[in-house]
């Protein structure tokens, strides 16, 4: 990420060289002040361009091209982003796979699939803390989608980054507690 300074009214930013479009955009300036300074100094041409722009059919055509080259370059800079916002998509779909596949494979080797085996049975311990490590790996990988977010986003800092609250429902066990007493449950 670039950072830029911001001193002396951002003049600094204006000269520098280094990631600017003024190097490759100056041999094009310089030409047209070159033909701009043609055409007002040679009396010929002058009287030729001003009565040729007298017509609207001049205008018309750079009034086309100019038209067509703004909402091409729209369409490439909406492409892109849309091209980022579908990759950006796709981060937090494998994120939630990475989820979805350890809480899986937890469960199948200590919940209650574990039991359906006829080699597990008698060795399978119940309250292993599983509940614990989807918890922490849901908030683990959900700390990485928001810090990797936070990287696209071009935050430096993570000042703003705070811890989170505790949870009004009751947390994990809020089902449990709900289904034992329905007429007592709030509303989620």
């Amino acid at each position: 990420m670039l950072h830029y300074g911001k001193r002396l009214g951002g003049l600094p930013l204006l000269l520098r060289a280094y990631g600017s479009p003024f190097p490759r955009a100056l041999p094009f300036g310089i030409l047209s002040v070159v033909v701009t300074a043609v055409c007002v100094g040679v009396d010929d041409i002058q009287d030729s361009l001003r009565t040729s722009f007298l017509h609207p059919y001049p205008f018309q055509i750079y009034a086309f091209v100019i038209g067509f080259l703004v909402v091409l370059r729209t369409n490439h800079a909406l492409h892109r982003y849309m091209e980022a916002r579908t990759n950006v998509e796709l981060m937090g779909s494998k994120w939630a796979d990475v989820v979805v596949m350890c809480v899986a494979f937890d469960s199948f080797s200590t919940g209650d699939r574990a039991s359906r085996w006829p080699w597990r049975k008698g060795r399978l311990v119940r309250n292993d803390g599983s509940e614990a490590f989807i918890a922490r790996l849901v908030h683990l990988l959900s700390l990485l989608h928001a810090v990797a977010l936070q990287h696209l986003r071009g935050d430096e800092e993570l000042d703003n980054l705070v811890a989170s609250k505790p949870r009004i429902d009751g947390g994990p066990d809020f089902l449990e507690k709900a289904k034992e007493t329905p007429a007592e449950s709030p509303r989620l």
